[in-house]
């Protein structure tokens, strides 16, 4: 991984620790950990998926684990221009997974980001029900 990617990285969890630093309830702290993580990936040009237990993924060029109030948070991300695919295999919630980025369709505890967007594909930032997930197939 590039050095740069690296620094990217880095900076977007710390600023998500520090945010959440700043909130008394564990369960607020961890929601404004996992939210702010991945908006500061956003910003930063990536679609982004952080989740804290089990999980599926596929597309993504990044795969960063940090230790944060005693749980593994692994974070997804990937350039907007990539299809990316990750599942929460766990517990919901935003103290739990937190998801940002453009075009993306999510089914459940299942998110898609497209690269660019058409109407025959619905409506993007949607939620849909799971059983209309069609596969892992880009």
């Amino acid at each position: 991984m590039a050095a740069a990617l690296i620094a990217i990285i880095g900076i977007a969890i710390q600023q998500g620790v520090q945010e959440a630093n700043r909130v008394a309830d564990i369960n607020e702290r961890k929601k404004t950990f996992t939210t702010t993580t991945v908006r500061n990936m956003n910003n930063r040009g990536y679609n982004a998926v952080i989740v804290s237990s089990g999980y599926k993924a596929k597309g993504f060029a990044i795969k960063e684990t940090h230790l944060f109030e005693g749980m593994d948070y692994t974070l997804f991300a990937a350039p907007r221009n990539q299809v990316m695919i990750v599942e929460n295999r766990g517990n919901g919630g935003y103290e739990n997974w937190a998801l940002e980025g453009t075009h993306w369709v999510r089914w459940g505890k299942i998110v898609k980001f497209h690269p660019s967007w058409n109407e025959h594909m619905g409506t993007p930032y949607e939620t849909r029900h799971e059983s209309d997930f069609v596969g892992w197939e880009y």
